[in-house]
């Protein structure tokens, strides 16, 4: 399907203003018109209309308007639109009317790839979107105009030169190379539920973006997800697609985000077309928020957990080696032993659950957690007990439960160098909570993930079914 179109568009004119996620090493070079693949699309603007489907009236042109920021768009001076058959046998052309700002031609059968000829260079439009796609039954097409916006600073990080942005519109990132990230601060001003997508060509199909999210917080820029997926999709592209929604009383907030991009060929730099666009609306639920505290009761009748607990000095952590450079955490080593309530290592010999118990670190930092540092202030070490304005722990499970009662509660009966506690079934159930809220783990591209690779204390990369991910805080002494 992907190459149906390639007779057809060899004879196609070149799209002036054409542009998409490609290698940037000649940004002002001329791009081809695609060959598109209609097996895919999707995103924002995606929709699923059947194509060839008998017109209501035959007679009806078929036609095309474009939309900028609400309104209608018309700077459409020397602009032409084109309808490009699937089946790869016509092409049509028509201008936009001086007076009504439309394109329309008539006599057309069947389904068509809607694109744009001589849109300025100062806007852009998502080409991928299979809202693009005109049939029988979808005559007249909408196109979504954005604005293409300039922005200073590099974003090489968010501390001295993220780019801060309150604009809607088109932007690009440059990502120099592999696993470079380009920040940026959107800021809203009005309430309203905006998109924020990548438009990679999916057709040439060389550039696969990536999105990491991080909490609001200006001094302590910690990662709290990742998008990967959502928007239009080749075989390798597959186009990010965010959702923002923003209450009134969050007008003027951070939203930190920063784009990146892996390339099948090896293309950098290469350039991130993406669009931040507001969508609707937006009044957000009131969410009840519950405190979750811990069994108190057990808590008081083990006591505290003394450093003579621990049964050992040496720490050990729960993920065995795959191979050179690969770990993953492994679940079915540990499991409740009914005489304490806590998780053990399993033992060969006695084949049960008592071995070394498993501990997971409260207050003091894990492996994954970096230093808070506030404004004109020293580096405060971070854990589940203290991690500073972020406080994560008081909003998992889509914000409505607060975990610290339930971490200071088993904090105080903490008296070990280690900051320890041993794992029951309800510190895993929070553990893998906490975990999931913070992405820790996504497709290899989690927060844990690349943390452990790049972290020479470490200097491995951690891999995790989903259901043995809680495991990343906990640890075991021999």
């Amino acid at each position: 399907m992907k190459r149906l179109l390639t007779l057809i568009l060899l004879l196609a004119l070149t799209l002036s203003a054409l542009t998409g996620c490609m290698s940037v090493e000649n940004p002002d070079g001329d791009k081809e018109q695609p060959e598109f693949d209609f097996s895919t699309g999707g995103g924002s603007e995606g929709g699923e209309e059947e194509v060839g489907d008998e017109p209501t009236d035959p007679d009806a042109p078929f036609t095309v308007t474009l939309k900028l920021n609400e309104e209608r768009f018309t700077e459409t001076a020397g602009m032409s639109v084109e309808w490009t058959s699937t089946k790869g046998d016509e092409v049509h052309r028509a201008a936009f009317d001086k007076t009504t700002r439309v394109a329309s031609v008539s006599g057309l059968n069947g389904s068509y790839v809607v694109t744009l000829i001589g849109l300025p260079e100062k806007y852009r439009y998502n080409y991928n979107a299979e809202a693009h796609i005109a049939t029988n039954s979808k005559r007249d097409i909408e196109i979504e105009v954005y604005e293409y916006i300039t922005t200073k600073g590099e974003g090489a990080d968010f501390y001295s030169s993220a780019i801060s942005t309150t604009r809607l519109g088109a932007y690009t990132a440059t990502v120099k190379d592999r696993g470079e990230q380009v920040y940026y601060r959107f800021i809203p001003n009005r309430a309203g539920t905006y998109i924020i997508e990548t438009m990679c060509d999916v057709n040439e199909d060389d550039i696969n973006p990536t999105m990491y999210l991080y909490g609001a917080n200006f001094a302590f820029q910690q990662m709290t997800g990742i998008v990967n997926s959502g928007g239009s999709e080749g075989e390798y592209t597959r186009n990010v697609y965010y959702v923002i929604d923003v209450d009134a009383t969050n007008v003027g907030a951070t939203y930190p985000f920063s784009i990146t991009a892996t390339s099948k060929h090896g293309n950098f730099p290469a350039g991130v077309d993406f669009i931040i666009r507001r969508m609707s609306d937006y009044e957000r639920d009131k969410i009840t928020k519950t405190d979750v505290h811990a069994d108190t009761e057990k808590i008081a009748e083990v006591g505290m957990i003394t450093d003579e607990f621990l049964g050992g000095t040496n720490i050990n952590y729960p993920e065995i080696k795959v191979s050179a450079g690969v770990y993953r955490y492994e679940g079915s080593m540990f499991g409740i032993n009914p005489d304490d309530g806590f998780y053990h290592l399993y033992n060969e010999e006695s084949g049960k659950y008592d071995g070394p118990i498993l501990f997971v670190k409260i207050s003091k930092r894990t492996r994954f957690f970096y230093d808070y540092t506030p404004p004109g202030g020293s580096p405060m070490e971070t854990s589940f007990q203290f991690f500073g304005p972020s406080d994560p722990v008081g909003s998992v499970s889509g914000g409505s439960e607060n975990y610290n009662p339930f971490i200071d509660e088993y904090d105080a009966y903490i008296a070990n160098d280690e900051g320890v506690y041993p794992v029951t079934d309800e510190i895993r159930e929070f553990l893998m909570k906490f975990v999931i809220a913070q992405a820790y783990f996504s497709d290899g591209e989690g927060w844990a993930e690349t943390t452990a690779e790049d972290d020479p204390s470490i200097g491995y990369r951690i891999y995790s079914s989903e259901e043995d991910m809680w495991l990343f805080a906990c640890c075991y002494y021999t």
